[in-house]
């Protein structure tokens, strides 16, 4: 059975930009693709970085976890300046970050490093370090690649992170380990990677750049395991936290809603033994922490709210399971989305407005069916809100108030 896990998640890329359908984006990941399972419906719960990389790490929806108001004082300091809570709707943006330093429930790492496995996380970004809660469970999570390369969020750091990877791998082949590698390049703001050689200076061009640098790096990775012959007793996963508008829909970059291009992200998994296959049933990151539990039989736990993807990889039929998302950021919190088979829903709350799409017939979500098919959209709504009620609160309690910690300093696990 295979024992290692390679965890591989990309900053802002969208769904359209990954195999199998922007394969010519990413070449080395196309060719990773035709001996993996391919997700073509793969969908983030949030389109932000930490309501959904908590969500992948315990699949649970970000409104199951417990968020802390979180801020940076000038010193450095990170400050915790509240209770604990359910999603935060009551205070999106302004002042504070609403990050899980104080959630308590099970992630992957801390499952993996019980059953002996050496665990390393690769913080990129500030929004990742150890205070911010993302890294527990890990028994290796340094603080370096953001202290001493990326104070300031905006260098490129993928061939970093890719050099601590492979360097850990190198070192840790006498027992199993799990390495998660975040690629963070693709977030905005766009910058020309190193050897780039282009005139055409836009937005979208830089972020394609970007992408094929961090493919780059994606090669590297597992070019590492081949040559350590670890291929065949390592499970790999590729993913993103959300995707990215360049204007559809009058958006820009990211947070403001769930659309497709901002919450529909690539999710390759490449397990040893289980023969490639492209699946077009829509499934969510919450679905990962138990699928990965499950193909490296480690003990079911009973705060998952996801389901195992493993029959749908044996090409078993599995019954469908509502895919939900929501916006709790700033003007466009109480945003919610369901997609049921080819419809998707999405209720603003906030604005008092529902959209209805049927995305086989508009994969681009231009025609708002809602006056159309009255019947399917009240019903959606109904599916929405119970799917909602019975995934809100949390199942383990948060954890007692945390003092001001050090923004670049180890956080007591």
């Amino acid at each position: 059975a295979p024992t290692n896990l390679l965890l591989i998640t990309i900053d802002a890329l969208r769904a359209d930009h990954a195999p199998p359908d922007g394969a010519r984006f990413m070449p080395s990941l196309a060719r990773f693709a035709e001996g993996a399972t391919t997700f073509r419906a793969a969908y983030a719960p949030a389109a932000m970085t930490i309501p959904s990389i908590a969500a992948l790490h315990t699949g649970r929806y970000p409104w199951a976890l417990a968020w802390t108001p979180t801020a940076i004082d000038v010193d450095d300091r990170v400050r915790y300046d509240g209770p604990a809570q359910t999603w935060p709707r009551a205070w999106p943006g302004g002042t504070h970050v609403a990050t899980p330093a104080r959630d308590r429930h099970p992630t992957l790492a801390e499952r993996l490093t019980a059953a002996g496995h050496a665990t390393l996380g690769l913080p990129p970004h500030e929004n990742f370090l150890a205070p911010f809660g993302l890294g527990r469970g890990f028994t290796d999570y340094p603080a370096s690649i953001v202290r001493d390369h990326n104070p300031r969020g905006v260098a490129i750091t993928g061939g970093i992170v890719a050099d601590h990877a492979i360097s850990y791998i190198a070192a840790h082949q006498d027992r199993p380990w799990f390495v998660w590698a975040h690629l963070f390049d693709p977030h905005n703001p766009y910058r020309w990677p190193p050897g780039t050689d282009t005139t055409d200076d836009t937005d979208l061009a830089r972020y394609r750049a970007e992408i094929l640098y961090t493919d780059v790096q994606i090669a590297r990775l597992l070019v590492a395991l081949d040559r350590a012959g670890l291929a065949d007793r390592t499970i790999v996963v590729v993913t993103a936290d959300h995707g990215e508008s360049f204007g559809e829909h009058g958006a820009r970059y990211h947070s403001t809603g769930l659309y497709d291009e901002l919450t529909r992200v690539p999710l390759l998994i490449r397990a040893p033994g289980l023969a490639p296959r492209v699946i077009d049933d829509p499934v969510g990151l919450v679905d990962v922490a138990p699928t990965l539990g499950a193909l490296l039989a480690l003990p079911p736990i009973p705060t998952t709210q996801g389901r195992a993807l493993t029959p749908l990889m044996r090409g078993e039929p599995a019954p469908p399971a509502p895919i939900l998302a929501e916006v709790a950021y700033r003007d466009y919190h109480r945003t919610y989305m369901l997609r049921d088979g080819d419809h998707k829903l999405i209720w603003d709350h906030h604005r008092d407005t529902r959209r209805l799409y049927d995305l086989a017939a508009d994969p681009h979500e231009t025609h708002n069916r809602i006056d159309l098919d009255p019947e399917r959209a009240a019903a959606m709504t109904a599916r929405l809100c119970a799917a909602l009620r019975s995934t809100d609160g949390l199942t383990v309690p948060p954890a007692d108030a945390v003092p001001p910690v050090d923004l670049y300093g180890s956080v007591s696990q």
